[in-house]
């Protein structure tokens, strides 16, 4: 018969790795000898078992509020774990893992999509939990969006997404072929519904129009926000306005359109008419590999090498500025900064926990 561990104790067990040298003492001399095993064993729920050992007097009200706090952490834990302090581009930076939402017990990101910054607040695409979550600056889950269950012919799955200046949220649900559209309390407006021989991955938006591009057809479609297709651009292939699985599209603050054409590795340019403009190529060997992009306030561009694991920096005329996070990003194949470009949120593969670097 397998031997049953109190609560306590595995509350102990639970907590060993999160705790610093200090709480780790603290813990130890609190939890002592003084479990009697065979009432914990009986107390499945946390509160019921602080309180038995409150009112047998195991342990004092302070030890108890501590405890309680610890418990707290397990329950609702910051899931951010600094991995290392390092310098880059003359800046203190400091990389960090955020291994599951928080807010929910024992939900972790399962199966993640796009994310970006919205006012400072990472949107995230848990695909594997049919939602998305807004995390505010200290990585709480603020609000969730979905799964609105039964609403759909299948599972909602976002796999990107992108918000308005109005607080419209626009989830790219490729499994339903189609957006859906939220306002600020989650509630569906509107509903976009895209061709069913598309392959679509990634959703911005540029003035009051949608951006969708196609990995299947290796194009970017271009609709209103009312959901109206204007027009498209690509198709395979190696000319200006050709792309070979064209992932990722970001957009400056001149209305300037950036597509990472994967295939061709190099990020094309394109005005807002889908006009070819100019494209970002090697850049003197510092670009091998054209996967995530994002664009911070300044109009910088951060592309995202996932065979050299790496973030590329330029500066708003496509100028190479530095590599950043070379060798700490994984395959950095999803991207987001923030305007102040103070924040890089970078994921790879297994799609289950984001790398946040801030400085």
């Amino acid at each position: 018969m397998e031997s049953q561990i109190s609560p306590l104790r595995q509350l102990y067990f639970d907590l060993n790795k999160k705790l610093d040298d200090e709480d780790h003492k603290q813990l130890k001399i609190l939890v002592g000898d003084k479990i009697d095993k065979r009432q914990c064993q009986k107390l499945e729920c946390p509160s019921d078992l602080f309180k038995a050992l409150e009112e047998g007097g195991f342990i004092a009200r302070d030890n108890l509020k501590l405890l309680k706090e610890l418990f707290h952490a397990i329950q609702k834990p910051a899931l951010v774990d600094v991995v290392v302090e390092y310098e880059a581009q003359n800046c203190q930076w400091s990389m960090r893992i955020l291994k599951a939402q928080v807010g929910q017990p024992g939900k972790e990101f399962k199966l993640l999509g796009d994310y970006v910054f919205h006012k400072e607040k990472l949107v995230v695409c848990n695909r594997g939990h049919n939602i998305a979550q807004v995390l505010d600056e200290g990585y709480s889950c603020e609000k969730e969006f979905g799964p609105f269950s039964g609403q759909f012919a299948k599972p909602f799955k976002p796999r990107s997404v992108a918000v308005s200046s109005d607080n419209l949220y626009f989830f790219l649900d490729n499994e339903n072929f189609q957006i859906v559209i939220c306002d600020n309390n989650g509630k569906i407006v509107k509903i976009i519904t895209l061709p069913r021989d598309v392959d679509p991955f990634c959703v911005v938006l540029v003035k009051r129009f949608v951006l969708v591009t196609d990995i299947r057809g290796h194009r970017v479609l271009k609709y209103t926000q009312d959901g109206e297709y204007i027009a498209e651009v690509g198709g395979r292939g190696h000319g200006q306005k050709e792309f070979i699985t064209p992932y990722f599209v970001a957009v400056n603050s001149k209305d300037v359109i950036m597509v990472t054409d994967y295939g061709n590795r190099c990020v094309k340019c394109f005005d807002i008419e889908c006009n070819y403009l100019y494209e970002y190529s090697h850049l003197g060997g510092e670009l091998y590999s054209v996967c995530s992009i994002a664009v911070d306030g300044n109009d910088n561009v951060y592309i995202g090498d996932d065979v050299n694991c790496k973030v590329v920096k330029l500066s708003s005329d496509g100028k190479w500025i530095c590599n950043l996070f070379e060798g700490e990003l994984g395959s950095p194949f999803y991207l987001a900064v923030t305007a102040a470009g103070d924040r890089i949120v970078s994921m790879g593969t297994p799609k289950t926990k984001l790398r946040v670097f801030t400085k």
